[in-house]
């Protein structure tokens, strides 16, 4: 996350989300979800969210977004088919002022 003039920024994330449920549908499993909401400076909330079903496969992230003064992500478990209900999530703040150690 860089800040490219004043009152400006770029975020810029990248990652990968993985899908680490080894059940298949008729055993209850679940696929990997990702949402990152992000506030535009002055402005309102917007969000990008990311599904990905698989056991030990992997789905790159990368998203970047100008003048937002907070990101927040959800990672979650959703099911295979709609409705796909969030579960076992967990919420945090990565910007602004976040480490890697703070993951």
């Amino acid at each position: 996350m860089t800040n490219t003039a004043p009152g400006k920024n770029r975020v810029r994330i990248t990652g990968r989300l993985y899908d680490k449920d080894p059940r298949d549908l008729s055993e209850g499993g679940k696929c990997a979800y990702i949402r990152f909401r992000y506030h535009y400076v002055g402005g309102d909330w917007r969000w990008t969210e990311y599904k990905h079903c698989g056991y030990n496969t992997v789905r790159p992230i990368m998203l970047t977004r100008y003048n937002v003064d907070e990101v927040r992500l959800k990672v979650c478990q959703v099911s295979w088919q709609p409705p796909h209900t969030p579960t076992s999530c967990r919420v945090k703040k990565i910007y602004p002022t976040v480490s890697p150690r703070d993951l």
